[in-house]
């Protein structure tokens, strides 16, 4: 059984984190088809998040010591503790759909990034916008460096690479976030998609707000 890991970072969210991690772990075929590794990392939130993250069983909390400014901190401390075949990393508010990984299990011998597209949820107003590629099969492979390049000139067709939608082999979880600024994540998806062969399925898998 392949065991996935789930990292979160965490911010002034208490309100509505164990919503994000009840829709991840609540994933159908969990314990039975894949394994899930939740790693909650919190950046010194003023509010109650870590004491709430704290009385959450079955995840692995961790705290950043000091305000960082951003989420690429607690990313990078996810990114060393996971131990799982492959990785994901969630914002505070996503909301899974409860088919994500057992929609993306069939194809993750494509390539070591698979991506999907998503519904974006407009916290103001509610209207959702679905976000996804249109194909046929179900699915669409990229050469190698195909998206990086694109990636690379900030084109706006090809692949939809938006962070939360990414699902990775472990064996790339040694390419860290940058710290100086610490919310940016345009360069980690450059070296992420360097020289590697690609896939996406074609369906939204989660919700994302803004």
């Amino acid at each position: 059984m392949i065991k996935i890991s789930v990292i979160i970072t965490c911010y002034n969210c208490e309100s509505y984190i164990e919503r994000t991690i009840n829709s991840i772990r609540n994933q159908k075929g969990n314990g039975s088809l894949f394994e899930l590794e939740i790693i909650a990392i919190d950046d010194c939130s003023p509010d109650g998040t870590l004491k709430k993250l704290n009385l959450i069983k079955g995840i692995r909390t961790y705290s950043t010591q000091k305000n960082s400014g951003g989420p690429n901190k607690g990313r990078n401390i996810g990114l060393v503790a996971s131990t799982g075949d492959y990785i994901c990393i969630a914002d505070h508010d996503d909301i899974w759909h409860e088919e994500r990984i057992k929609t993306l299990l069939p194809y993750l011998n494509l390539a070591p990034i698979i991506t999907s597209g998503y519904t974006l949820i407009n916290k103001t107003t509610g209207k959702e916008i679905i976000r996804t590629n249109s194909c046929e099969q179900g699915y669409i492979e990229y050469k190698t460096n195909e998206t990086f390049l694109k990636r690379l000139i900030k084109s706006n067709n090809g692949q939809l690479t938006y962070l939360g939608s990414i699902i990775f082999k472990s064996e790339l979880k040694n390419i860290l976030f940058e710290e100086h600024f610490g919310m940016l994540d345009y360069d980690w998806l450059l070296r992420l998609f360097h020289n590697q062969k690609t896939a996406e399925i074609c369906r939204p898998l989660y919700y994302r707000y803004v």
